[in-house]
């Protein structure tokens, strides 16, 4: 005699209960913060004879220092905003897991 194993569909609206613990919080906005540190080190070694270049590298590092604030105060939705309207060279420096954390509580 076979066995027949059957599914249930589940019904799949996303649960708007679930909120980030203050551990995970923290752990996106560090990454992002060391993300911002080594954007602005790469940026300064490469083009330190070009103060053009430089400040454009701090303004970055001050947009991602912006995003890990916004975090920490708990501003999801508004830091996943200016995350993704930042250039995709500096948005491409945000550590998956910290996208993924922001996708989730916005």
């Amino acid at each position: 005699m076979k066995k027949v194993i059957t599914t249930k569909l589940i019904d799949m609206e996303p649960n708007t209960d679930l909120k980030p613990t203050p551990k995970a919080t923290k752990s996106a906005a560090e990454q992002i913060e060391e993300a911002a540190k080594k954007w602005e080190k790469h940026g300064t070694q490469m083009f330190s004879k070009d103060p053009q270049m430089v400040a454009a590298y701090m303004k970055d590092k001050a947009d991602l220092m912006m995003i890990a604030a916004l975090l920490r105060k708990e501003q999801y939705e508004q830091a996943l905003i200016n995350a993704g309207n930042l250039d995709t060279i500096v948005r491409d420096t945000i550590p998956q897991p910290a996208w993924d954390f922001m996708q989730s509580f916005a």
